[in-house]
């Protein structure tokens, strides 16, 4: 019989930091001694999940002409029960036209154009964004909700694919089309800007509940003479009964034969508004200016436009295209027009624009049951 173990002996022991100065402790926590912490947790970056299925590619060479771009998604799941849920695959090509050669913003642009053009992209109920003035990406998003593992998704490997041919260059985020897991943004403290802010309060919803809850609604023509008294257009509230209206974004769009911006001009006219264009809002019996009334075509793109990538400018040989968006949801905040009441969004022409082709005020959003 070998010899029995010698009895363990308990030893004490210290644990200190590098200056041995502190010593931890424990507690007795239902009958067990653990090492005292804190509960105090650092979390670098808010996540949530974005539940319409995307993906995107950046346009890095344009290729020469006549390179070609050749977009492919697959089709979903079929269910034969349902005949919606039987949506095609896509399979678009575009050929580089010599304008957009070494212009990759330009290309995105028109890729974007061409697929939301595309049957098979519409009936896919995909939609095609160019979002950014700076960065020639094109994004790819699902029109329909879907969690993880739901119909929506394409979620195999090579589900989406990209190719081209000649010297173009692209970069693919995923190879597929799924509702992704994407970090929140946060705002600079005014106070202090060495720390951020989530910039919500409450409870917001800029998102529609169903795609056929999605709200688009413009003015008549604003280019037009009032004469001596200015001419209001108004976008209302729905009666008594009807369901809110939620805006998230206003549109100033037209066109004018030679657009020129400066704050000498007002589109293609070669002076400045006297009085200017009013936008005014009403809610909760409340009226306010939106912004200062806009008397020059450096108002319409920089007071009106949220951001510097919020307003475009197409120059064509038959009129110059103009656009300039106010993002309500870029700032945490929607519009609401509650219905059975006064709100109302109010754009008041104070000079003659009858020399002026085309101008608009379009109201986008989504409605919702009280």
């Amino acid at each position: 019989m070998g010899d029995l173990p010698a009895k363990e002996t308990a030893m004490p022991v210290k644990m200190t930091g590098g200056d041995e100065q502190y010593i931890a402790d424990v507690d007795l926590v239902n009958g067990k001694k653990r090492l005292q912490t804190t509960g105090l947790v650092q979390i670098e970056q808010l996540f949530g999940v974005d539940p319409l299925p995307d993906n995107w590619f950046t346009i890095s060479n344009t290729g020469a002409q006549g390179n070609t771009w050749r977009i492919q998604v697959a089709e979903t799941a079929k269910d034969p029960t349902v005949p919606d849920r039987d949506l095609p695959a896509v399979d678009y090509t575009y050929t580089v036209q010599a304008g957009d050669v070494g212009d990759e913003l330009l290309l995105a642009e028109n890729i974007v154009d061409g697929l939301n053009a595309d049957a098979n992209f519409i009936n896919a109920k995909l939609k095609a964004e160019f979002f950014n003035a700076e960065l020639a990406i094109v994004h790819i998003s699902s029109t329909e909700k879907s969690i993880a593992g739901d119909f929506f998704e394409r979620p195999n490997s090579g589900d989406v694919s990209v190719a081209v041919t000649g010297s173009a260059e692209f970069v693919l985020a995923y190879d597929n089309l799924v509702s992704r897991g994407k970090a929140t943004s946060l705002a600079r403290d005014p106070d202090d800007p060495r720390i951020g802010v989530l910039g919500i309060s409450g409870s917001i919803n800029v998102t529609p509940e169903n795609i056929d809850t999605i709200y688009n609604e413009r003015t008549d023509n604003l280019a037009i003479n009032p004469g001596g008294t200015p001419d209001i257009f108004t976008i209302s509230a729905n009666p008594a009964g009807g369901d809110d209206i939620f805006i998230t974004v206003l549109k100033l769009y037209g066109d004018d034969g030679n657009i020129k911006v400066g704050e000498d001009n007002f589109l293609g006219l070669n002076a400045p508004l006297t009085n200017g264009i009013k936008i005014e809002l009403t809610v909760d019996g409340d009226t306010f200016e939106l912004l200062p009334p806009l008397k020059t075509t450096n108002d319409f793109l920089a007071r009106f436009a949220t951001t510097a990538s919020d307003n475009k400018i197409i120059n064509q040989s038959g009129g110059d295209f103009i656009q300039s968006v106010y993002d309500f949801s870029g700032q945490n905040l929607v519009l609401k027009l509650t219905n059975g009441t006064t709100d109302k969004i109010e754009v008041t022409v104070q000079d003659n624009l009858s020399q002026v082709n085309n101008l608009f005020l379009l109201a986008e959003g989504f409605t919702r049951e009280p």
